[in-house]
């Protein structure tokens, strides 16, 4: 329980998170109380977590231009509820989700539980975050990456390791690698390259705390487990630890820590670095933004996708901090073997036919139960980093966004002054051409 306590003060961000957002996750809040208090459920809840986090990665990283369509997909609340049926369709076989029906009303009268709530099939969480499978990699399922399975080795937590996302093409725009380079692009060209080389750096350093906090969650986990060791994600058991090994991996925790706060300092003095040039670039930017239509297009894009990575960021922030403070707050930890005996025996519940989804069940939960904890740290340390970085790009390219509307005001208005002007010129030669002519029908009579 040690680990899950050093990570709390961190996870309060999130809770506030979670209540300012509104997100997905608040209903989970409200769903958690029909579910059976176990750990599986709180692992699953952290899964999702973590699938966010790795969409989160995805996203940043696909190919954007002036007319993609992928960015409003991921904010259309329409494409979310016809993607429902495709999420709900693709989960029938999945092995929770397939039985946890039969077996949640046993369990929750061995673990407690409100017996008369029935837990929703598919939480609003996992459709939450599998919407993002179906508009990133297809609705056919066979490309989607692994999201209910926690990685053994948590170097990889930020990204999937699986799956084939969809092709993306521009029909006449420019296409960038990623969205960072999108936004640089519209930056001043004199703090371009310096942009470049300060975000790299700052990906460097926060990818090497994310590595220490999971090497220190590889450790914390043997040592948990030591007695019950579990395969990795090759299959591999690991020996049984003597005494004197057990030690010495508890201060090569120790060690990790103190190695966590110092590359933590370094690498939010790298991401000061970063935020401070963005912000002096945005200054000049709006001292003197010129963009064409298709720049403003792509900032309209790049405010898409960094509003759909600001958003998942907090459901995932929020997650890991509604798992944390369940976990804090009851034995669900201590009382993991009862809740696998309680499984064992609602056995008896399980139709026939889903007996062997039942099976991958249990063998998940074992893996994904004993990772969920340090996953919680490494998960909110991505988690309020995405938020952050995204949080940034959102306001630039809403100043540029807003430069553009302003931009076709100015001209709209220009038009209509020039037009104004002409009806005038017209009306005004009129009316001179209707006085010369009375002037000279006066002369004539």
């Amino acid at each position: 329980m040690k680990s899950l306590k050093s990570v709390i003060n961190v996870t309060v961000v999130a809770l506030a998170a979670m209540t300012i957002s509104g997100c997905s996750v608040m209903k989970s809040g409200a769903e958690s109380a029909a579910e059976v208090p176990s750990l599986e459920n709180q692992a699953n809840r952290i899964v999702m977590g973590m699938g966010i986090i790795r969409t989160n990665t995805l996203i940043a990283n696909m190919p954007i231009s002036a007319d993609a369509l992928w960015p409003d997909e991921l904010n259309d609340d329409l494409v979310f509820e016809d993607n429902k049926q495709i999420i709900s369709d693709a989960l029938k076989d999945d092995p929770y989700v397939a039985t946890h029906e039969y077996t949640d009303l046993y369990q929750k009268s061995q673990l407690g539980g409100i017996a008369f709530l029935p837990a929703p099939k598919i939480g609003n969480l996992t459709y939450s975050v599998l919407n993002r499978a179906v508009i990133l990699y297809g609705p056919d399922e066979e490309n989607w990456p692994t999201f209910f399975d926690i990685e053994t080795d948590l170097s990889t937590f930020h990204k999937f390791k699986d799956g084939k996302v969809k092709q993306v093409e521009a029909t006449s725009s420019n296409v960038y690698p990623n969205v960072t380079d999108a936004l640089i692009t519209l930056m001043p060209t004199n703090y371009q390259k310096d942009l470049h080389e300060s975000r790299i750096e700052m990906s460097d350093a926060l990818f090497e705390v994310a590595e220490l906090k999971a090497q220190k969650g590889k450790y914390e986990t043997l040592i948990a487990t030591n007695n019950k060791p579990v395969a990795d994600e090759y299959g591999t058991i690991p020996d049984v630890l003597s005494w004197e090994e057990i030690l010495e991996l508890k201060q090569q925790v120790l060690e990790l820590e103190t190695s966590i706060s110092q590359k933590e300092l370094i690498a939010d003095e790298k991401e000061t670095i970063y935020m401070t040039l963005l912000e002096e670039a945005t200054k000049v930017l709006e001292s003197d933004i010129e963009l064409d239509d298709e720049q403003v297009a792509l900032a309209n894009n790049i405010l898409l996708v960094s509003s759909a990575i600001k958003t998942g960021a907090l459901e995932a922030g929020a997650a890991f901090a509604l798992s944390t403070s369940i976990l804090a707050a009851t034995n669900i930890v201590e009382d993991f073997p009862k809740e696998m005996v309680t499984l064992a025996f609602s056995r008896i519940y399980i139709p026939r036919d889903k007996a062997g989804l039942f099976d991958r069940r249990l063998k998940r939960l074992a893996k994904n139960a004993l990772y969920s904890v340090p996953a919680i740290a490494i998960g909110t340390y991505y988690a309020l980093k995405q938020a952050y970085l995204a949080e940034q790009y959102e306001g630039i390219a809403e100043i540029i966004v807003e430069a553009g509307k302003l931009q076709k005001e100015a001209e709209r208005d220009r038009l209509i002054d020039e037009e104004d002007a002409r009806n005038a010129a017209q009306a005004e030669q009129g009316a001179n051409e209707d006085i010369e002519a009375v002037k000279e029908n006066s002369q004539d009579t």
